[in-house]
């Protein structure tokens, strides 16, 4: 039965409910842009030339989201010398609603050029917004060098805010671009510029910008852009990084192993596509731990933590270049494809880069999170009396329901058990081949749930070590059921470190850790030293606050450097009844990641919520728009109860 079921959904057309774009209908091929970034109005104006052509209608529809359209142009030829101008063109309520955008509707003209395969050129003078979300803004007084600083954030849907075009991960294009600085006098020339573009090779243009865009097409979620006060170091032959000048030289020691995971992820899933593969290290507003852009990946800043124990993290955004840029998911439903299959090929680069232990605990790690995160979605539909959109893989998203939803830790951990089940049972090496086969057969190809699984599928009969009818088993119970999977457990993939951290916090469960057990606790990996502070905060065990303090006492946390374990520490204790404000209020408006900031708001509330409330409103101008509606939730949910 799910055989029939995934052939005849492999057969629909693929659907995106978040986009207002008729993608079904116009193909776009190539876009060009000529960007000015006003850094004084806070404002990006902007000129799109689109290469398309139709494959049914007579009309193009585009997402666009608070842009002010200026006007727009139709023509047979690149240079526009033969275009009309569209006095028809308007901007109205998309399929989408409201929330995410309006439709740019551009009615076409009676010209030669319109028809399959035949190329047309759409040109649109436009501005966006101020205050819009997927752009931050900062002043000189919120970065390292004191110079204002600019960045982009597109995933999910934030492309439309600053650019009028087929927002969705199913619609692919190559684009080069033109960007010009507007700033306070002698200020713009010193302002680098970047752009997810093929032609960065360790450059910095400072004022003003050319870029020629990606010899492979992308979706416009990974389209991105950065403008600051940036240096260049070297890492190997084909890596490098961008930041702040009193950053690039830390930033570039901790990315050390970024040339060595290349060339593992490589002969693992096939060459890398894009070149170079360059970070820029951004200020710490930015709200994820990485942003996966070809060519350069946006990082945050908390992951220098001087001893590379947060390396995993720049190592997932690396692996991208297969699982998601390469080959993408067709819709936000289908995001898993995306991050799930990534975590389990980030997991195996990890392991022949850097070795087992850290490899077994970062996976182990994501799985224990999605578990948790699973049960609480499931929890809080519940409660609402209805289906959660979100728990099992395959996404039940409706064009309402923003898909910033979907990114969670569930696609993440779940997608990449899923995964790993299934290597358990056909070999590890045959699912690295599977995969290798996967990404090149699907170059530049957005792939749906059902689809990959029926590649998936094909492959595991091929092995006899999985009968179909067990496989299909694993699929009904990873893709498509709400509750976590019975078997397997997480345990069977707990590396011997964390059942190390786990052991030793039950010890403290009931009494003080000896000093040699102490020591033991920071010998483990710090991707296992996390896990233990974690097990010690969720204990049900009735810990006294004092036994709690003599512990952070003894493990010295206040000379760690890692932002992740400051932020688990700060969680523990606010669980644990340990009055931790002041620490948190300066932590919380030093990071604007969301995973970091967001558990320590969410335990902070559950202690005292009007000072929680309080700090998270004078801090949410530094946030971007994902992390202030993140952790607006979180209190909401915390403060409500």
């Amino acid at each position: 039965m799910l055989t029939l079921l995934l052939s005849a959904l492999t057969s629909l057309a693929i659907s995106d409910v978040h986009t207002n774009a008729n993608i079904d209908q116009v193909t776009l091929h190539h876009s060009s842009f000529d960007l000015t970034v006003n850094l004084l109005e806070k404002r990006i104006y902007g000129t799109a030339v689109h290469t398309m052509s139709l494959v049914s209608g007579n009309v193009v529809e585009l997402d666009a989201k608070n842009l002010r359209i200026e006007s727009v142009k139709v023509g047979c030829k690149k240079n526009l010398s033969d275009a009309m101008v569209v006095t028809g063109a308007k901007v109205e309520t998309g399929r989408t609603g409201d929330a995410y955008g309006s439709k740019l509707t551009i009615p076409l003209p009676d010209l030669r050029c319109f028809g399959p395969k035949i190329n047309f050129f759409v040109a649109i003078k436009y501005s966006s917004s101020a205050g819009t979300g997927a752009l931050s803004w900062l002043d000189g007084s919120q970065t390292e060098s004191g110079k204002p600083f600019m960045f982009s954030q597109n995933q999910p849907i934030g492309a439309r805010e600053w650019l009028p075009t087929q927002d969705s991960p199913a619609a692919r294009f190559k684009y080069d671009a033109k960007v010009q600085l507007v700033a306070e006098p002698g200020v713009a020339e010193k302002l680098g510029i970047l752009m997810s573009a093929a032609n960065l090779e360790g450059r910095v243009q400072r004022g003003q910008a050319k870029f020629n865009g990606n010899r492979v097409s992308i979706p416009a979620y990974l389209l991105g852009i950065a403008v600051g006060d940036l240096e260049f170091r070297g890492i190997g032959p084909r890596t490098g990084v961008y930041a702040q000048p009193q950053v690039v030289a830390a930033a570039a020691n901790e990315l050390v192993p970024l040339e060595k995971a290349l060339a593992v992820a490589e002969r693992l899933y096939g060459k890398y596509i894009w070149g170079r593969y360059d970070s820029v290290v951004l200020p710490f507003s930015f709200p994820y731990g990485g942003m996966e852009h070809p060519n350069i990946t946006f990082l945050n800043p908390s992951i220098i933590a001087g001893d590379r124990s947060l390396i995993h993290v720049p190592i997932h955004e690396l692996t991208h270049s297969w699982a998601g840029n390469q080959t993408t998911n067709a819709s936000w439903n289908d995001f898993w494809l995306n991050e799930g299959i990534n975590t389990y090929i980030e997991h195996r680069v990890v392991y022949e880069t850097l070795g087992h232990d850290l490899a077994q605990s970062t996976l182990s790690s994501s799985v224990r999170e999605a578990k948790t995160q699973v049960e609480e979605v499931i929890a809080d539909a519940a409660k609402e009396k209805a289906a959660p959109m979100v728990a099992a893989l395959k996404g039940t998203l409706r064009s309402t329901d923003d898909p910033e939803h979907a990114s969670s830790g569930i696609p993440y951990g779940r997608g990449a058990f899923f995964i790993h089940s299934v290597a358990a049972r056909m070999g590890v090496a045959k699912m690295d081949a599977f995969l290798k086969s996967y990404f090149a057969e699907n170059r530049e190809k957005t792939v749906s749930t059902e689809e990959f699984l029926k590649m998936l599928r094909v492959a595991v009969l091929s092995d006899v070590a999985l009968p179909g009818a067990e496989f299909d088993a694993l699929v009904k119970t990873f893709v498509y059921t709400d509750a976590w999977p019975a078997v397997p457990t997480v345990d069977s993939i707990a590396s011997k470190e964390v059942k190390v951290a786990e052991e030793l916090a039950r010890v403290f469960d009931s009494r003080a850790l000896t000093a040699a057990e102490v020591k033991q606790v920071l010998s483990v990996s710090p991707v296992a030293f996390v896990d233990f502070i974690e097990f010690v905060g969720d204990s049900d065990a009735k810990i006294p606050a004092s036994r709690v303090s003599e512990l952070g006492a003894a493990l010295s946390i206040h000379k760690f450097r890692s932002a992740m374990i400051r932020s688990r520490w700060l969680v523990t204790q606010f669980k644990k009844g340990i009055d931790a404000g002041v620490t948190a209020k300066d932590y919380v408006h030093q990071y604007g990641r969301t995973y970091l900031i967001a558990p320590v708001y969410g335990a902070w509330a559950g202690v005292d919520c009007a000072s929680a409330k309080a700090v998270f409103e004078a801090n949410s101008p530094r946030y971007m728009e994902v992390a202030r509606k993140k952790i607006g939730k979180v209190l909401k949910d915390k403060c409500s109860k």
